[in-house]
């Protein structure tokens, strides 16, 4: 089971993974984007997996797929 804090470490990776393929966009960095493209895919599936398993908890209360907005 994962807790709020550790699930917000996740989503604010993604994130950061979100802003760093935007640059290497602007940078015309294409393939590199790409590659950060597919990490942020698994880490997304990976997210919602955990949701969707109940591995999430709030304040005691399990989150599940219809509170959170991963994409």
């Amino acid at each position: 089971m994962i807790n709020k804090n550790e699930f917000d470490l996740l989503l604010k990776e993604i994130s950061q993974i979100e802003n760093k393929i935007d640059e290497l966009k602007v940078l015309n960095q294409f393939d590199k984007a790409k590659e950060f493209e597919n990490i942020l895919a698994e880490i997304r599936e990976k997210a919602k997996t955990m949701i969707m398993e109940g591995n999430v908890f709030v304040n005691n209360n399990r989150e599940d797929k219809n509170q959170k907005t991963l994409c």
